[in-house]
This record gives C-alpha cells, sequence and structure tokens, in this order.
C-alpha cells in the first residue's frame, strides 16, 4: 500500500534526492522515513524521536514494513546520536524554540551537513537567524498550507551570507517569490493580530504584536501587495 503524505511532508520530500542519506529528527510515526525509501527509493534513512511512545510506532512501523536494513531507527534526543554518513537533516513538527535548542546542543554535526530542511511551527525567524549565524544561507523556501494551518518549509545549505533584519523576519526566497500562500499567511497573522490587539491582553504580549505588526507594515509597504 502505497503511503498518502500531507502537504507539508510532500514539500519536504521535493526537496531530498535519492543519493541523500536523510535523517529525520522527531521522526514520529516514521511516515516521512517510509515514504522515502519505499517510494522514493533512497538507501539510507536514520529516524529518530525522543519520546518512548512514539519512537515504539516508529519502530514497529519499519519492522513490519521490513526497512530496518534501510532506515535506522533510534530513541535518542536531537541530533547527539546522529550517524556520521548522515548528510542531510530534516526537524519539522516542532516549535522554532525546540529546533534552535536542537541546533545549538549539537553544533558539532553541523560539519557533516549538506542540507539541512526546517520546518518550524513558531518562532521560524529565530530559526533563520541562527542558521545564518552559524554559516548556512537559503536554498529554497516555501509556505504550504494545510487544512486552516500554514507551514513553512526552509531549505538551507552550508554557505555564509550576510541578511538583513527582514529576510531573516519573513524569508529571503519568500520575499523574492511572493508566492499567494506566503501573502494569504501574513495577511491572516495581521487580521488576527489586530483582533487580539482589541482584547484585554496584558502589556508583554501587546507589545510584542504591536512589534510584529509594524514588522507586517513594513513588509507591505516595501513589498507592495
Amino acid at each position: 500500500m502505497s503511503i498518502q503524505l500531507p502537504p507539508r511532508l510532500m514539500a519536504i520530500v521535493d526537496h531530498i534526492n535519492v543519493e541523500d542519506r536523510v535523517a529525520d529528527i522527531g521522526s514520529d510515526h516514521g511516515l516521512l522515513p517510509l515514504f522515502l525509501v519505499e517510494e522514493r527509493h533512497l538507501t539510507r534513512v536514520y529516524a529518530s524521536d525522543n519520546k518512548e511512545g512514539p519512537f515504539n510506532i516508529l519502530h514497529k512501523a519499519v519492522m513490519e514494513a521490513s526497512l530496518d536494513k534501510q532506515i535506522q531507527v533510534d530513541l535518542a534526543d536531537g541530533l547527539k546520536r546522529m550517524p556520521e554518513d548522515i548528510n542531510t537533516v530534516v526537524i519539522s513538527g516542532m516549535g522554532g524554540d525546540v529546533i534552535c535548542d536542537i541546533i545549538n546542543n549539537s553544533i558539532d554535526k553541523l560539519d557533516q551537513i549538506k542540507k539541512i530542511i526546517l520546518v518550524p511551527h513558531t518562532k521560524a525567524d529565530e530559526v533563520r537567524s541562527l542558521m545564518a549565524f552559524y554559516g548556512f544561507s537559503f536554498e529554497d523556501e516555501m509556505v504550504v498550507q494545510e487544512d486552516n494551518h500554514f507551514y513553512e518549509i526552509i531549505v538551507m545549505v552550508p554557505k555564509r551570507h550576510i541578511y538583513c533584519g527582514l529576510e531573516l523576519v519573513f524569508g529571503p526566497v519568500n520575499l523574492n517569490q511572493k508566492s499567494a500562500s506566503f501573502i494569504k499567511m501574513w495577511r491572516e497573522r495581521y487580521e488576527r493580530n489586530e483582533k487580539l490587539l482589541s482584547e484585554n491582553i496584558d502589556d508583554h504580549r501587546r507589545d510584542q504584536i504591536l512589534a510584529e505588526q509594524e514588522k507586517i507594515e513594513t513588509l507591505w509597504s516595501k513589498q507592495k501587495f
């Protein structure tokens, strides 16, 4: 039976080549590694999760598919036990602060990476800033809408480049391509923020929202959407 992936995972797959040796960090139930091996014919995938429940489901799925020679499963935290032959990393399904912690806790592992695909559910700007600080540049970006949620797909490679603040907030590729989903995401975010500002919220949260609104307004004025 062929595996059906949601749009956000298919967007990840589209950036992976058959010769890539992939680590899927926070693999959960293993849909991505199973698809990469069964449908895209990759021969080497490392899939890890740091929670015992999801790891057991992942391990069972790999064994039932008889793919344990192609997919190495691991109950591990972040990149700490990632094998040395892995050259492509996927980190998705978690907040940007968690992704930043994973990267900061395994800086030595960045040397072996030729491509990293990140899908932060929050704080994408902090993820971009951190990876740029560590000498990675943007190869591709996209915004994928799935049901009522938007997912930012960020593909980076080890090549130092200097980016301006607006590029790190919204993504340089996104700013260049101006996709319909990118524009829709930020318009809806602006409208949601305006609604929040009309409610009784604490001063710290209000200041955060006002700062984001200012950045979005700057985006509109510079990009002329």
